[in-house]
């Protein structure tokens, strides 16, 4: 790979001086360390050679660390055969490096090995260690691998365990050892914890291993204990309780927490395993390195199948039978709640009869749990209920095959019942949304919360005080209250049922509990040892209605759910013999079973821990959210969202933008060394970390006191620290996935990036994805790419060009334009200095749209001229511009007739737009919401970042066959089949990666807002009503541009204007033609208004008033009345959006720079937006600033030239220019600025 020279300043991994990017590229280290040209696959290669040469500095750590690791390494291949594989060799150097941290992980992948192994490698180096276990059989398991594991490995350590099944003179003799530390290792419960803290607090131990650390944070006393036993005072766990109540609204809340908890555990590690955290205790999983609360989102490799379940009781059991007979082994069946209990155990009783051991299980026969483990039981039937046992309570991988539902799981209740809580709480959100009520909006937002933050128990709880008529809880007595009036209506009923996709059926209300479904289905898929295994749903539809709307909720949950007819007769599933589907969920669990009673872990060699790079932190975070609850670990103030995916852990983490910038150190021609070797000349950016001061200024470097050299304040982030954490997390990582934004400015974060981490990692790739949806990021992590260093080439070019371009301009602006400019103005009479001016600055791109604003300024004033606004009486929306003209005596008092000579009705089609592209986007939402470019692209962004729009820097029309899915998915859901006759699908664009801007998921912004409130989508940052307006805007273009042409209902009316004497005045226009109306092939208003996007104003209909104050007469005249008078031209100030238009039609700026350029210009104070109508103005510093410009160097900023830049730049990144033929120009161009 093709690396383009540069040096990055201070980024020697070894000695922290510069180094060449070629040296990085080949993992090494600076010249001065090493005088080799070597090349490195990994950093503890690197650090042995540097010691063997005596140059080793930095990264003598790391030697060590290797050291200590092999030992880890040779302790594990001896007792298990292989080396700590995966996310065990993360969990190892965390471990040594002295960190304290939470592991959540599904079974499989090695935590209970990984804590005991730890446990050897402790007490081989003479420290001691305590494991807490669940229960006492896990303990005796543990310590009899523990003594087979010690045999293996030809070690003797004092292993010494408690649990009840002790003999009081065993106990005694622990409690001995324990009080003078005669022990390595000592194995226990979290009831001994409890019941013996004091004693513990006494133990000198060096190493704490929590297995299934869930268990002990249901109990509160048990999760307080092992906090106190872990280093945490009471005064500790108040503490946290207050910084979780901050980080509601400071994210800096849990850096304090990480900081607690880093103080206290100083000298010890603590490690926590759980493959489950829940939110029982959240201050308790703050303190154990977790953040609680985060949304779960599914992970599943299942089979969705459906069949249609008879009317008939008799035939429908005889169906479900035949079902489970097919089956067989490994059975779990869901009876929806409204079908009861008493049908479930029907249900066990027919497959006992039939000889299929089935047993009923609810909360109260927990214990048929182990007989189903075992095999004894082949079939479970339980309740379909989110918080149910078999739907929650299971994660039996090995046992666990098929879900079949005797129905659809739903919420139901008669009209006029009590309403359940979940579907209370549903049902007030949608009547908030529907009043718009302000006080309902507030109630609907509290009962989410409250009901959001219970348990499973807490719910099952208050729904048993709700039937009892017991409840206290004024919240919800609240909600139940408006709920219970509302539904009590029956137009209000059905408009909730409509808009809450609920079913209204004899006379009761039916909502598809899809939760419910996603949880129970998921049983039969869950991750072990890293690998997902295959599930099969068999879901028996006895509501087709209820059916659609499940399906439509699990594609919005899941972007996207496959079902399959499932034939019994014929045993098929779509148009393939379910044998096959089934011969491979049985492979697979037997592969499982063998894996677990040999004890050993072979899958474990395909297990990654994978480390995903992204500049924004929302990003992240909706990224990490997609596949499994994410804990959130904090390195050195680098923020890692853990989570798992199959086949590994992943850990996303966000660098804040770019990391390094060219810097503004005086080295050779404005940060870039210019170099001639063999006729050829060389352009050598020197790069160095960004810094940002408490001033918000961002520099590349400091004054002499370490501080700002723009205002003195203090350095407040340098990104060099974002790089040292960085390199110490993918020392951990099997592979290095770098997932910034797919264009020129995030290959060039990302390339930067590869270079300051290969030393560390040789294993780098790049994500590519459009859209931050779960499809999309999964289709990046299992497709890396190698670097495009033509996109790298080009970004350095139009950053190079930027600087000597601005740097030699903005030079002459700030020293010579400005001490004649402020001279004389007498600026120096009003406080300001005439010597420099810093603020000034000149662009290659800026400079000609700057001269296009004054430009059109100049031509506006040229042709204005006063208009009167005249209006005819009780014709309500119809005006006429007359021209104000003195020599004719045309004044406001005039006395004026018009004369209507046409009016007309008729129709025509008006075709759909492309959907948005981003100069298109920005000109449509900087007028429509009086918004700047900047505030529209920093929405869009957000809106991108948060997975509901694709990538919003685009020049392409494109799309894809995904974006008409969606398209197709909205339709079928508002409008039932009737979609097809409006439904035209267009891919508009030409092939390629990049598409147009629009929606990810069928839902419109009403449909949106919903979805947010249920918490059915979870943005990682609250959206704002210009998140929601411009997100609509994309999203009615979206849809409209995949929609039949709209009918548009016209009016033509030509007319004339008369003076007293009856001779003709001028006026603007003398005809006109309204759009009235538009229909869209019979589809109903209201569900129109929520699609269709209007290219034009739609104004209210004259014609048929006309006609009646005409009374039937051809031509027919009124008198006018003058309303009022404004100014008026030929042509158009600038807005922001036109201003954008302008850019893309003469091909100058690019979409990552069309808002920013007009930023800039503001900002430098050389054009102004007018309060009312938003348009831009030039002040008489910015005419004067391009009057100097274009005089004195009329060549480097003419558009021609900047046009053609652009375009060279262009074929860099097309790879058919060569990027130093373009700096050459460039070069030759500026060098002689003077």
């Amino acid at each position: 790979m093709e690396v383009p020279p540069a040096v990055f300043i201070n980024s020697c991994p070894n000695c922290g001086l510069d180094v060449s990017s070629e040296r990085l590229a080949k993992g090494s280290v600076c010249d001065k360390c090493l005088d080799e040209e070597l090349e490195f696959n990994g950093v503890y290669d690197l650090a042995k050679k540097l010691h063997e040469r005596g140059t080793l500095k930095n990264l003598k750590n790391v030697l060590e660390l290797h050291r200590e690791f092999s030992k880890v390494e040779r302790i594990f291949k001896e007792a298990l055969g292989y080396p700590p594989l995966g996310p065990q060799r993360s969990w190892v150097l965390r471990v040594l490096r002295g960190e304290s941290f939470a592991i959540i992980a599904p079974p499989g992948l090695g935590k209970t090995t990984f804590g005991l192994l730890m446990s050897l490698y402790f007490s081989s180096n003479k420290k001691r260690t305590i494991g807490i276990f669940p229960t006492r059989t896990i303990v005796a398991q543990s310590v009899s691998r523990l003594q087979d594991l010690s045999t293996k490995l030809e070690l003797a350590p004092r292993i010494i365990y408690y649990h009840a099944g002790l003999t009081q003179g065993e106990k005694k003799e622990v409690l001995s050892a324990l009080e003078s530390n005669d022990f390595d290792i000592f194995l226990t419960t979290s009831r001994f914890v409890i019941d013996n803290l004091d004693t513990l607090k006494r133990v000198d131990y060096n190493f704490l291993f929590v297995d299934d650390v869930d268990t002990a944070l249901k109990s509160s006393k048990s999760a307080k204990s092992i906090l106190q036993l872990s280093g945490f005072s009471e005064d500790d766990i108040e503490k946290t309780r207050e910084l979780l109540r901050q980080a509601r609204k400071d994210e800096t809340a849990f850096r304090k927490i990480a900081e607690l908890r880093q103080g206290k555990l100083e000298g010890k590690v603590v490690v926590f395993s759980s493959a489950t955290i829940t939110k029982g205790n959240p201050v308790m999983s703050a303190l154990m390195g977790f953040r609680p609360g985060s949304a779960v989102i599914y992970l599943r490799n299942v089979v969705d199948t459906y069949l249609k379940m008879p009317e008939s009781e008799d035939e429908a059991k005889l169906l479900f039978v035949k079902i489970v007979k097919k089956l067989g082994d490994g059975v779990l069946v869901f009876v929806p709640v409204d079908k009861g209990q008493e049908k479930g155990k029907e249900l066990v009783d027919l497959l006992n009869e039939e000889g299929i051991n089935a047993e009923f299980i609810s909360s109260e026969s927990v214990t048929k749990l182990e007989g189903f483990t075992r095999g004894e039981i082949n079939v479970l039937v339980g309740s379909a209920i989110h918080y149910g046992l078999l739907v929650r309570g299971i994660d039996i991988p090995w046992r666990v095959k098929y879900a079949v539902f005797y129905g659809i799981p739903k919420f139901k209740f008669r009209i006029g019942d009590v309403v359940p809580l979940l579907l209370m709480s549903r049902i007030l959100t949608i009547i908030a949304n529907l009043t718009k009520d302000n006080e309902l909006v507030r109630l609907a937002g509290r009962v989410r919360a409250k009901v959001r933050n219970l348990s499973p128990a807490a719910v099952a709880m208050i729904s048993q005080q709700v039937r009892e008529g017991k409840l206290e809880d004024e919240v919800l007595l609240k909600g139940y209250e408006v709920v219970n009036k509302a539904l009590s209506d029956e137009q209000t009923l059905k408009k909730v049922a409509e808009l809450g996709d609920l079913v209204i059926k004899d006379r009761s209300l039916l909502a598809p509990d899809y939760l419910t479904y996603i949880q129970a289905s998921g049983r039969t898929s869950r991750i072990y040892a890293g690998s997902l295994t295959t599930g099969l749903s068999v879901l028996m539809v006895d509501d087709d209605d209820l059916f659609r709307l499940l399906n439509k909720k699990l594609n919005l949950v899941l972007e996207e759910v496959n079902w399959y007819p499932f034939d019994v007769e014929s045993f098929r599933i779509g148009d393939k013999d379910a044998r096959e589907t089934i011969k491979k969920i049985e492979e697979e669990r037997r592969d499982i079973a063998e894996n677990r009673k040999t004890g050993t872990e072979p899958q474990l060699n395909k297990i990654k821990t994978v480390t995903f790079i992204v500049e924004s932190p929302t990003k992240a975070k909706t990224i990490s959210s997609f596949f499994a609850r994410p804990s959130v670990r904090d390195m050195d103030g680098l923020r890692i969202y853990e989570t798992v995916i199959e086949g590994g852990v992943l850990n996303v983490v966000a660098t804040q933008g770019h990391v390094f910038d060219l810097t503004t150190k005086d080295i050779s021609y404005y940060g870039v060394e210019v170099k001639k070797t063999d006729g050829k000349t060389m352009y050598i950016p020197y790069y160095n970390t960004i810094k940002r001061c408490a001033n918000g200024h961002q520099v590349t470097e400091t004054d002499e006191k370490g501080n700002c050299p723009k205002c003195g304040a203090p350095i407040v982030l340098d990104k060099a620290k974002t790089v040292e954490a960085l390199r110490k997390l993918v020392m951990e990582s099997d592979l290095v996935l770098i997932g910034t934004d797919p264009d020129t400015e995030g290959e060039k974060i990302a390339w930067d990036l590869y270079m300051v981490l290969r030393p560390f990692n040789p294993n780098i790739k790049r994500a590519e994805f459009h859209e931050v949806t779960r499809k999309a990021i999964m289709n990046a992590l299992n497709n890396p790419r190698d670097f495009n260093v033509n996109l790298v080439k080009a970004q350095i070019v139009r950053r190079i060009e930027d600087r000597w371009i601005g740097f030699s301009l903005s030079k002459k602006l700030q020293t010579d334009f400005w001490r004649d400019y402020c001279s004389k103005a007498k600026l120096d009479q009003k406080g300001y200095s005439c010597s420099e001016n810093k603020n000034l600055s000149a662009g290659r791109v800026q400079t000609p749209v700057l001269g296009w604003v004054i430009g059109r300024y100049e031509d506006y004033n040229r042709t204005k001229r006063r208009v009167y606004l005249a209006t005819v009486p009780n014709l309500e929306g119809f005006s006429v511009q007359v021209v104000r003209d003195k020599d004719k005596g045309i004044t406001k008092s005039s006395q004026l007739t018009i004369v209507f000579l046409e009016y007309t009705e008729g129709e025509r089609e008006q075709n759909p737009l492309p959907p948005y592209t981003t100069d298109t986007l920005l000109s449509d939402a900087t007028q429509m919401f009086k918004m700047t470019a900047s505030e529209v692209m920093k929405i869009a962004q957000d809106l991108f970042e948060s997975g509901l729009i694709t990538y919003h820097r685009t020049d392409s029309t494109r799309i894809s066959a995904t974006g008409i899915g969606v398209a197709e998915s909205y339709l079928k859901n508002s409008l039932g089949d009737s979609y097809k006759e409006v439904f035209r699908p267009r891919t508009w664009g030409e092939g390629g990666a990049h598409e147009a801007i629009r929606p990810t998921r069928p839902l419109d912004v009403e449909g949106l807002r919903l979805a947010i409130e249920e918490a059915e989508i979870e943005p990682p940052k609250e959206l704002t009503r210009g998140h929601f307006a411009v997100y609509d805007l994309i999203f009615r273009r979206f849809i409209t541009s995949q929609l039949v042409p709209l009918k548009l209902k016209i009016e033509k009316i030509k007319f004339k204007v008369l003076d007293e004497d009856g001779n003709e005045v001028k006026v603007e226009s003398n005809e006109e033609e309204r759009v009235v109306g538009f229909e869209l092939n019979g589809v109903p208003q209201e569900k129109v208004e929520l699609m269709v996007y209007t290219p034009f104003r739609l104004q209210k209909p004259v014609v048929p008033i006309l006609k009646d104050m005409c009374a039937g007469s051809k031509e027919c005249d009124f008198p006018l009345k003058i309303e009022r008078s404004f100014v008026k031209s030929d042509v158009r100030l600038y807005t922001e959006g036109e201003l954008v238009a302008e850019m893309k039609k003469r091909e100058i700026g690019r979409p990552s720079t069309y808002a920013t350029i007009i930023s800039t210009l503001k900002k430098r104070a050389y054009i102004i937006e007018t309060k009312t109508m938003k348009m831009l103005v030039p002040t008489q510093l910015g005419s004067e600033v391009y009057k100097y410009l274009n005089t004195n160097f009329s060549t480097l900023i003419s558009e021609d030239r900047t046009r053609k830049l652009l375009k060279e730049m262009d074929e860099v990144e097309n790879g058919t220019r060569e990027y130093t033929e373009v700096l050459n120009e460039i070069y030759n161009e500026t060098k002689n600025v003077k």
